[in-house]
């Protein structure tokens, strides 16, 4: 694209205040389906990118510029005058335009109806600063919840679907928590994506485009799916001062979840104790005193790899805190044996986290049918580093 066209598209998303053009005479052509709007203009007013999408009423907040082109010629015409019709030379211009939404259209209307159902302003307090001297930060390893997965108990041996997911997810982060208590928390980070959806799209298939069993009801599991993020949020902030939101993509929900985040950011954007990192990097570096901790969703990178990897990408940071830790999902599983749930390479130390979502026939057919269905809090003290972890899983008797 042409330097000045890239130019006219950042003048045009900079406002959306009202045209005070004249009604143009002109030629327009506008084909539009659920996702694409193609519009076209030929005449004498409509000159720019900007003219354009104020005289079609744009809303910029939907819609983004994908591509665009404006071509102009002179043409003689004959003007009126008082003495008499003279010929005049005029600039008659065309201005094509193509419309992408930034999200589609069900989960915008998920997103509208989300917000137009909660309340305005902050509804809920953080925890008071603890009188405690040594404090903590708590990771949650929340990976690969899988909302909208579908389980049948007598196919695979369990039960799951947008529900279940929701209590799993609920009753997992409260019992964290609660075990939590006797820890002076300073700040809960809390990881959103790593597979938090089962499908990234409604044509039930993952963001790679792998046909996947789904509950079938995107518009529905999304909605299911921020709610239960909300929730945990506000959770969080009876527990600790404040909490920080991460997306970590992963290989199923890559754009869902990244919409995901931007809900719950509009949700809490007047809560200035809950912040978010929903920055384009798959792998999230947290600093809190002596520790950095990694968080990545694991799908790409090798395991025996991820230390060399971290100490590369961040080798500022490595040499100044001793303690250094990789938190990855992906796996369904806690390793053991050769693949233990904790390796140490030179001081750095790699966890794969379990997951609480069901035994899909996929995964049944496969033999992968020992996973625990579990769920961890790590924390760290700011001087001591690692400080022990806690988990909690689905009753046994349930699984």
């Amino acid at each position: 694209m042409a330097k000045k066209q890239i130019n006219l598209i950042e003048e045009a998303l900079t406002t959306q205040e009202e045209s005070k053009l004249p009604p143009p005479r002109e030629n327009e052509e506008r084909d539009e389906t659920d996702d694409q709007i193609d519009l076209t203009f030929i005449g004498e007013k409509i000159r720019t990118i900007k003219d354009a999408l104020r005289y079609a009423k744009v809303d910029l907040n939907i819609w983004e510029v994908e591509r665009c082109k404006i071509n102009s010629w002179p043409t003689t015409m004959k003007l009126k005058r008082p003495r008499g019709d003279q010929p005049t030379q005029v600039m008659n211009w065309q201005v094509t335009v193509r419309l992408r939404r930034k999200a589609p259209k069900p989960i915008q209307e998920a997103i509208r109806g989300l917000l137009d159902e909660w309340p305005k302003g902050v509804i809920v307090k953080s925890a008071r600063k603890s009188k405690g001297t040594r404090e903590h930060v708590a990771v949650l390893g929340l990976h690969d919840a899988h909302f909208g997965k579908l389980c049948w108990g007598e196919e695979s041996g369990h039960n799951y679907d947008t529900k279940l997911a929701a209590q799993a997810y609920s009753d997992c982060v409260a019992d964290l928590l609660e075990k939590t208590r006797s820890f002076p928390l300073e700040t809960i980070h809390l990881p959103v994506g790593s597979d938090f959806f089962q499908v990234d799209n409604w044509m039930n298939t993952t963001a790679s485009g792998t046909a996947v069993e789904h509950d079938g009801r995107f518009q529905k599991v999304f909605t299911v799916g921020v709610k239960a993020i909300s929730s945990a949020v506000e959770m969080c902030l009876a527990h600790s001062q404040t909490v920080n939101l991460m997306w970590v993509p992963g290989n199923h929900d890559l754009a869902t979840s990244w919409y995901l985040m931007q809900v719950i950011a509009e949700r809490f954007r007047d809560h200035a104790s809950v912040t978010f990192d929903s920055g384009p990097k798959r792998r999230k570096c947290l600093v809190y005193g002596v520790n950095m901790i990694w968080v990545l969703h694991g799908e790409k990178e090798k395991f025996n790899d991820l230390p060399l990897i971290m100490a590369t990408e961040l080798r500022p940071l490595w040499s100044k805190h001793p303690c250094c830790e990789i938190h990855m999902g992906h796996k369904h599983k806690s390793k053991e044996m050769k693949f233990i749930s904790s390796d140490e390479f030179g001081g750095i130390r790699v966890r794969t986290l379990p997951s609480i979502s069901g035994t899909d026939r996929w995964h049944y057919d496969q033999g992968y049918i020992k996973n625990r269905r579990v769920s961890e809090v790590y924390l760290y003290n700011k001087t001591d580093g690692y400080a022990g972890h806690l988990s909690t899983g689905i009753n046994l008797l349930e699984q």
